[in-house]
């Protein structure tokens, strides 16, 4: 079961990532500028977010397992759209509707994770994230590779049969539902919308939710542009900011099972506060050195960033109960991800404007402002 969710989850967050490496190639074909490029981003992610609340309420009705491979074969139909699109508003209506594939997979498989692995969920989580750190590694190189020699429509076209083959695993593998089946009335009564909203008050959850936003949003600004930054800004070719890009991603495979490890021993904050703190300085430097060696070293500490999931989505799943788990991270999940998705939008205009470096700047203290509510976070719940 551990393998078929991180398949499906190394597809599904490797297919999103697999933008930013587009985004050159697509300026040059559809002819938009960065502020264009980020609204596209947020598009994306934007409809991933808004798909979360949809995806928690479908999986506690449906079943996580048939929603995760519902979720992989929408991606799989979506992509294809894309790859065919011939005109700009093809290709943002096609790019919304793999966020909204995609978005179905993210609420179903945390609690599913819960489900399975109620004492270990912070190892669980990490390993899965570890896959789909390896899928943002993986598949954006093959995407930069595939793009520079055939188009960019084979460096996104390339991830259908594998969605097609991950959808088979996840349904050979993994049960149609991990969790206890509510009843229909209570699925749809007001009384149980209320008693999701009064729990998402409670302090341990609302800083947390707070704390995933903020980060949510910092990981998808970094994650849209610094290809481009490092193509337009640094000199570097569009292979070269494709391996860092990959580097970036590949080091998550190494750190997410290590912070999973560390939450199951030490709770959320000491984790979040070492990564918080290592994210903010990485930031700041990324403007200000050049050359390959100091910007590898740079993306090495960047990286550090990727570690924040396992964490707080531990401890917001760990602090839910577990009759509301799926639509209360569902609803967690929407609200974080669409203000974290919409961020590309703003901060691409202030790139547009010739303030690429201060992008970061202001990534950096958006982060150090995030210490305040991390310690009003109970180390355990």
């Amino acid at each position: 079961m551990l393998f078929a969710i991180s398949v499906g989850w190394f597809l599904s967050i490797g297919l999103m990532t697999i933008y930013p490496i587009l985004l050159p190639e697509l300026r040059v074909v559809y002819d938009f500028d960065l502020a264009t490029a980020g609204l596209l981003v947020s598009g994306l992610w934007v409809i991933y977010g808004l798909g979360q609340l949809p995806a928690g309420i479908l999986s506690d009705r449906l079943g996580e397992g048939r929603v995760m491979v519902l979720s992989t074969l929408a991606a799989c139909f979506a992509v294809a759209f894309v790859v065919y699109a011939r005109s700009l508003p093809a290709l943002f209506i096609g790019t919304m509707l793999v966020g909204l594939g995609t978005s179905l997979f993210g609420t179903a498989r945390f609690t599913a994770m819960n489900d399975i692995f109620p004492d270990n969920v912070g190892v669980a989580n990490g390993i899965a994230d570890a896959a789909a750190d390896g899928g943002q590694a993986l598949l954006p190189v093959a995407a930069g590779f595939l793009t520079a020699w055939l188009g960019w429509q084979y460096g996104l076209g390339f991830t259908i049969p594998l969605l097609i083959l991950a959808a088979i695993v996840l349904w050979m593998f993994l049960p149609a539902r991990t969790s206890a089946e509510p009843s229909t009335g209570e699925m749809t009564s007001l009384k149980r919308f209320r008693s999701i909203l009064a729990t998402l008050t409670q302090p341990a959850l609302l800083n947390g939710a707070i704390v995933f936003t903020a980060l949510t949003a910092v990981w998808m600004v970094f994650m849209a542009f610094y290809p481009t930054y490092l193509i337009e800004e640094n000199g570097l070719t569009a292979d070269q900011a494709g391996l860092l890009y990959g580097l970036y991603f590949g080091l998550g495979v190494a750190i997410k099972p290590v912070t999973g490890v560390l939450y199951d021993s030490y709770g959320v904050r000491r984790p979040l506060f070492t990564i918080i703190s290592l994210s903010a300085f990485a930031l700041v430097l990324v403007p200000l050195v050049e050359g390959i060696v100091p910007l590898v070293l740079v993306t090495v500490a960047a990286s550090s960033i990727l570690a924040y999931n396992p964490v707080i989505i531990s401890h917001l799943t760990n602090a839910l109960p577990e009759d509301v788990q799926g639509s209360g991270l569902g609803v967690i999940r929407t609200i974080a991800i669409t203000i974290g998705g919409a961020s590309p939008t703003v901060f691409g205009a202030v790139a547009a404007r010739g303030l690429f470096d201060y992008v970061f700047f202001l990534l950096a203290m958006l982060l150090v402002a995030m210490l305040i509510p991390l310690f009003r976070i109970p180390d355990r719940y």
